[in-house]
Parts: C-alpha cells; structure tokens; sequence
C-alpha cells in the first residue's frame, strides 16, 4: 500500500478496537470475568476524552485490579486519579494505601510534586508538598530531597512566605528537623527565626 493509506487503516482499527471493547465489556461484566472486564475497560479509556468520563473509568478499573490483588496495576489508575482531581482527599489515601503495598513510594512523592505543579490552589500545593516531603523523608529516606520540598513551601528567608498560618509552622517545624539530620545548621537557625 501506499504512505499515506497508513494513517486511515491505524485509525479505522483503533475504532474497530474499540468497537470490539465496548461488545466484550457487556458480555465480561459476569461474575469471575473481572481480569477480562479490566483488560476491555483499558481499551476503551484510550479513546474516552472527557475527563469526568475518565475519573469513572480510571476508578472503576482501579477497583477492579484491586479485586484481582493486582496492586501494579491499581496504582497506575491512582496516580491518573490524584492527576486528574488532586484536591479529592480519598484518591491521595487510597493512591498512598496501594503505593505501601507495593513499596512504591518514590512514585507516591512524584505524583504528590506533580500534581502540586499543575494546581494554581495554594492551600492544595501546600497539602501536597507537605505529603510529598513527608514520604520522601520518612518513606523514601532522601531528607534533601524532603528539605527542598519544605522550602518550597517556606521559600527564601529573604523573601515572605505566600504561606501562612498552621501549614507555614507545620513546614517551619518539619524542615527545621530535617536541617538539623542533615547538618545544615545555619538554614535551621533561619527557620527557627521564622517560627520564634
């Protein structure tokens, strides 16, 4: 065939794809048929574009695998979740109860930081920073990594923090106790400047 004849025949079998899914899915939705249903479920979401759409897919395949005890694949659909709707509180918990089970915690902290860099809510980057900061720190042991997290939050000592209230002296406190592990006296003392 020609060049140009490729690109109709890849669309026209992603419909047929997804054609298929949509007939096997109905049919997979029996009792004892969950790998089947998940595995029809996944090729549907590669075409669904709406995102409210997409939160139900993503949800209902991550329960799905989390029946089958399949953890890998679960998390995958968490991490899409917290993408999706960082500020829903249940998708961060479940997302962290899945990433224990599979000791993905390096990842757990990424999704956290990612999700905190596409939010334009302050109250939401701080909460996912905090989380962030805390897992790599107590989870993942990179204390540095956890120390620049907090002064994103806190930022320079020259400059005043965006941040107030509880949040600002809950990261005060905890970066103030990373510094000290890490050595970094003269930034601690900064920070206890802050809090006093």
């Amino acid at each position: 065939g020609r060049r140009d004849s490729y690109v109709p025949m890849a669309k026209a079998r992603g419909l047929v794809r997804q054609r298929t899914a949509s007939l096997l899915k109905d049919r997979y939705r029996e009792p004892g048929r969950e790998a089947d249903l998940a595995r029809m479920l996944e090729i549907e979401l590669e075409a669904i574009g709406g995102k409210a759409e997409r939160i139900t897919r993503h949800r209902e395949i991550a329960r799905l695998h989390q029946q089958l005890s399949n953890d890998e694949a679960a998390l995958s659909h968490f991490v899409q979740l917290v993408l999706l709707e960082p500020h829903v509180t249940v998708n961060h918990l479940e997302l962290e109860a899945v990433a224990k089970r599979t000791g993905q915690h390096r990842r757990l902290a990424d999704v956290f930081v990612s999700a905190a860099d596409n939010s334009d809510d302050n109250a939401l980057v701080v909460e996912l920073l905090l989380s962030a900061a805390e897992v790599k720190a107590e989870k993942v042991g990179d204390i540095e990594g956890a120390i620049e997290l907090l002064f994103r939050i806190i930022g320079p000592s020259e400059t005043p923090s965006s941040v107030g209230g509880e949040p600002l002296l809950q990261a005060c406190r905890r970066i103030a106790g990373l510094l000290e592990q890490a050595e970094r006296r003269a930034e601690r003392l900064d920070v206890l400047e802050r809090l006093g």
